[in-house]
């Protein structure tokens, strides 16, 4: 009986344990997930445009269109993007983003033609990830101090370059051996693991005073 209180207790302690590094570092894992789901969505698709191409019957430069798109939606939104947690809560912005950002995924998935995918990939997906990309920084910056915070950039540092190495490689895979529209749709899977650690992430807005868009 002793023993068996024993290991009870140390079992007890361990989950304990285990529970507040899960807490403590959910912020950086949610944020660092994010950030691969984005860079690999930039890279993953372009080695799929040429059966893009074929599927919708249009040319290289229409699909790089969608590229392109998304980078300069990105870029044209990342300012408005990046004040909106001064406006309302880290976790309602990141979630909201999050749900954005599926919605995007979901059409581009089911595209049957170039404007379709233009509004999934470039515009849905690329304002969400607007509003991420500044987001991911601002919400390490918050929940960390010291070694710790050095310890969550380099962990986002590394999930970028590990996400920009292996989008193409997973790419290359989905359309060789299933279809190009896999490449989008294992990103939902993506955001839904996101969802459970963005209980972690700050629920307060970084000011009080709300600033302007």
């Amino acid at each position: 009986m002793s023993s068996g209180g024993a290991d009870s207790s140390g079992s007890t302690r361990l989950t304990t344990t285990l529970r507040k590094q899960v807490r403590y570092w959910g912020p950086a894992i949610a944020v660092s997930l994010t950030t691969f789901i984005v860079v690999v969505n930039a890279s993953l698709m372009n080695v799929a445009i040429p059966t893009i191409v074929e599927e919708f019957d249009t040319t290289v430069t229409a699909i790089q269109g969608a590229v392109a798109l998304y980078s300069l939606v990105i870029a044209a939104l990342v300012l408005p993007g990046g004040a909106l947690p001064s406006r309302r809560s880290n976790r309602r912005v990141m979630v909201a983003a999050l749900l954005v950002y599926a919605a995007g995924t979901g059409v581009a998935a089911i595209s049957w033609n170039t404007t379709v995918l233009y509004l999934g990939w470039g515009v849905i997906e690329g304002a969400a990830a607007a509003v991420i990309f500044p987001l991911t920084y601002t919400e390490l910056t918050v929940s960390y101090d010291g070694d710790d915070r050095a310890k969550a950039f380099g962990l986002l540092a590394g999930v970028n370059g590990v996400g920009s190495t292996l989008g193409p490689i997973i790419g290359g895979a989905l359309t060789t051996f299933a279809s190009w529209r896999w490449g989008f749709t294992i990103q939902l899977v993506g955001v839904g693991v996101i969802l459970y650690f963005a209980r972690y992430v700050s629920p307060d807005p970084l000011s009080e005073t709300p600033g302007s868009l």
